[in-house]
């Protein structure tokens, strides 16, 4: 048998060519145009133009694969045959299973995040629903709905939110029925006291589930308001505290607010007119027509003010005329209109004397509250400097954060002091030295200092101020 490549002659039961490695093809005849070899050994196959380029493949030189096991080539059949090449399975099984354990993963993936997208709306509605009921008042049913929320998501904090904000509502809600008890009772120090602890409980933050019972507590302060009005309307005898009163009262849009307004108007007309009748016994025209002009500014239509007056004119003009008449009088008017402007003189210098004295006397309780502000400080008695403060001051700055201020500060000296009388309050200016402790050690520096010092509740107290670093 001879091998249809190279021509080279093969034992017949050869399957590959031991010259060429060309796999030969048995029971076929052998083409009559390859030359009969003689049985020698082969040291070169023949070059044979069927490939591209032609075999010089030595047979020792063959592939591996065709040597035999002793390592001889190219004589005999001690060869070994190609292994098969191997399946499409075995050659991508593990990759196709690999991608399958991907599609697995992203398709369990996918349908985890479905659900549990599902399971957040349907947690959302519930909420959405519940924060209807309670705008409605409605917080048993709320408090169901968001149970069922959480039931769905246990872990949301929004929700545990919810709920605790549910439960300050039904407490605010029960809390204000009894306070509308207790104005109906007329308590009114105890429903303050109840409505104060309601509103610091709702707090002043933006929460829709509160917002019901925040309108509520703001209509019951307002009521509230207009009880402690009624209250001080019966007591109230002078027109300028009944105006304050109306200028309360005009800022609430109610039908009550509106029902007291007219008590107080009343109330207006009936006090000046009073007043106005003892000034016209006093024949003090001009006051008694200032007093009606003011009622009228409140009840432009009331009758009885219209009438009187009129009286007050026509009574002045009577007035008038008997002075003119009355010409032997006239002189000791005079005199005693001196005599009364002379007296008016006196009272007002006096006063002015009695102000003057007032003012220095107040120079010098305010100067004597900062020195000893300053004197508590360099004791160390920070609670005596803090008592000093404003009601104002002391409620923008806690003890502690005043006391944190002068931790660094030893003891302070005041090299000058100097105070102004104000309109109302007195200012006091202080140029100070303070030992103060540092990372360099112990330092000395100066500042500059203004006070506005002030009576508070009848007690000298430190208003405000503002200071400045020297050196």
């Amino acid at each position: 048998m001879y091998c249809t490549h190279c021509g080279v002659k093969q034992p017949e039961e050869a399957s590959y060519c031991s010259a060429c490695g060309t796999r030969l093809m048995k029971g076929k005849p052998v083409p009559s145009a390859l030359p009969a070899q003689p049985e020698t050994e082969v040291k070169e196959a023949p070059k044979i133009s069927l490939a591209k380029e032609p075999v010089r493949q030595a047979v020792n030189e063959l592939p591996s694969v065709l040597l035999s096991q002793n390592g001889r080539s190219g004589k005999g059949s001690s060869y070994r045959y190609p292994e098969p090449k191997p399946t499409f399975a075995e050659r991508y099984g593990s990759l196709l299973a690999l991608l399958c354990l991907v599609v697995m993963i992203a398709g369990g993936w996918y349908a985890w995040s479905s659900y549990k997208s599902g399971i957040v709306e349907q947690a959302s509605l519930l909420q959405t629903e519940a924060g209807a009921l309670a705008q409605q008042g409605q917080y048993q049913a709320a408090q169901i709905k968001l149970e069922e929320a959480a039931k769905l998501l246990p872990n949301d904090t929004s929700i545990s939110t919810d709920k605790e904000s549910l439960h300050a509502a039904s407490r605010a809600q029960s809390a204000l029925v009894q306070v509308a008890l207790q104005m109906d009772s007329h308590k009114l120090e105890e429903a303050e006291q109840s409505l104060a602890q309601i509103e610091a409980e709702l707090g002043d933050g933006s929460n829709t589930l509160l917002n019901r019972e925040k309108e509520a507590a703001a209509d019951q302060r307002q009521r509230l308001g207009l009880l402690h009005v009624r209250t001080e309307l019966d007591a109230a005898d002078d027109v300028g505290k009944l105006a304050a009163l109306m200028d309360d009262v005009e800022k609430i849009d109610t039908d009550e607010a509106r029902e007291v307004q007219d008590l107080i108007v009343q109330k207006i007309v009936s006090v000046s007119s009073r007043q106005a009748e003892q000034l016209l016994k006093e024949e003090k025209y001009a006051s008694a027509s200032k007093v009606v002009d003011t009622a009228l500014g409140y009840a432009k239509a009331d009758s009885a003010l219209i009438v009187l007056n009129g009286r007050i004119e026509i009574e002045e003009r009577e007035a008038e005329e008997r002075q003119a008449e009355a010409e032997v009088k006239a002189e000791e008017r005079r005199q005693a209109a001196v005599l009364e402007a002379e007296e008016k003189r006196k009272a007002e210098e006096e006063a002015m004397q009695n102000r003057q004295v007032e003012q220095e006397a107040a120079q010098a309780q305010a100067e004597y509250t900062v020195q000893e502000f300053y004197n508590n400080l360099s004791a160390w008695n920070y609670s005596g400097a803090y008592a000093l403060l404003g009601s104002r001051w002391q409620k923008n700055t806690g003890y502690s954060d005043f006391v944190n201020g002068y931790t660094n500060t030893s003891s302070v000296w005041i090299d000058s002091i100097d105070s102004a009388q104000g309109d109302e309050n007195t200012e006091v200016t202080i140029l100070i030295t303070a030992e103060e402790s540092s990372d360099l050690g112990t330092v000395y520096s100066r500042y500059r200092s203004v006070y506005q010092v002030g009576y508070e509740n009848g007690i000298m107290k430190i208003l405000s101020g503002k200071g400045e670093k020297l050196s």
